[in-house]
């Protein structure tokens, strides 16, 4: 099984977080769903509370002096859950098998100056055949996974230098530094082969990566879908509108399954989902359209095919305000009567309905 549970669990740190927002800025898009509480006196403890990370959320045991941050195990192929779903199926032209890339290092960074600790777990599938496209295919999925590595890492733009640089500044407290090092970069890839036939792959890899220390913690999506005879790429964009219904029906889906009922009415709100009570019911559905302030740095969006064949729309975000902070990423499953409504001309619509 390719898709693997999580590799590494880390402590997420609440002190000087709302600080980092400011300056992470437009560098970074960010399901980690990171709960941190708005209580003032969280940006002032000395040491720092803690924000524990579980597999499981226990609502029960929660209160309001104990943040929690929900890391989902991947699991089936159809739910809407924020996680990674394998549904591979062996098919006559190709095979899958899995290859990585690890760094694990201290190291004087030339770009940025300083020392930093690289802690790098790469994994991404590779295909193997007779197609002679199969080679490109194998650089694409490579190179997705690879994203944070390239962009910290091996090629920072002097945007990245800049924003990295002035983070590291912040690194007064022992407690956010690297055991080793001026900064940390660390990015830890996990993939799902969520569809594949003779003809098309869809992959999933999750991104779960810091930068400069322990309290830049996101959780992002990204993924590919390609033509396995002619190469061609499927980005959402070019095969379909997300238009006002898919992004309500994207949010409603994300309240229902990762909101809390915290007054106990048997209902789940708006405002008892971080996300949605965070950046607000009508900038989200924009911001997914790619429509307002919070479109394309706090919000972004891809497309992948799960196991039945479905397209859905994958969301990752960094949404945060003075009441607190979420990080990670979404999944639904658009419905059909949306999908038909908001379909290009694309010849991905062939394939599926082969």
């Amino acid at each position: 099984m390719s898709a693997k549970n999580n590799r590494s669990q880390s402590l997420l740190i609440v002190g000087l977080v709302l600080s980092l927002v400011g300056l992470l800025g437009a560098a970074i898009s960010v399901i980690l769903l990171a709960e941190y509480s708005s209580r003032p006196e969280y940006l002032h403890e000395d040491p720092p509370r803690s924000v524990e990370i579980v597999t499981d959320r226990d609502d029960d045991s929660n209160d309001d002096n104990t943040p929690i941050v929900d890391v989902k195990s991947m699991g089936g192929v159809e739910a809407d859950d924020g996680e990674l779903h394998d549904a591979r199926r062996d098919v006559p032209n190709y095979k899958i098998r899995e290859d990585s890339w690890m760094l694990n290092e201290t190291t004087h960074l030339k770009a940025y100056d300083l020392e930093a600790k690289c802690e790098f777990n790469i994994h991404f599938p590779k295909l193997e055949g007779e197609s002679d496209k199969l080679d490109s295919i194998n650089d694409m999925l490579r190179s997705c996974a690879m994203e944070s590595v390239r962009t910290y890492y091996e090629d920072p733009s002097q945007e990245t230098v800049d924003m990295v640089k002035s983070l590291a500044s912040k690194n007064t407290d022992s407690f956010f530094k690297p055991e080793e090092g001026d900064i940390l970069l660390s990015s830890t890839v996990d993939y799902a082969i969520s569809y594949n036939d003779e003809h098309l792959l869809s992959v999933c890899f999750s991104d779960h990566y810091f930068i400069t220390n322990i309290a830049a913690e996101f959780l992002a999506l990204r993924t590919v879908n390609v033509n396995i005879d002619t190469g061609e790429v499927y980005v959402l964009g070019d095969v379909l509108t997300v238009d006002k219904p898919i992004a309500t029906t994207f949010v409603d889906n994300l309240v229902q399954t990762s909101g809390n009922d915290k007054n106990g009415d048997g209902k789940i709100s708006d405002d008892e989902c971080l996300a949605v009570a965070l950046a607000g019911r009508t900038q989200l559905v924009d911001a997914i359209q790619g429509k307002g302030e919070l479109a394309g740095d706090r919000v972004s969006t891809c497309l992948f095919i799960d196991g039945n064949g479905k397209p859905n729309l994958g969301v990752t975000f960094w949404i945060s305000s003075s009441d607190g902070i979420v990080r990670g990423w979404w999944d639904v499953t658009i419905p059909q009567d949306q999908l038909s409504a908001a379909r290009k001309e694309s010849s991905l619509w062939q394939l599926l309905e082969q």
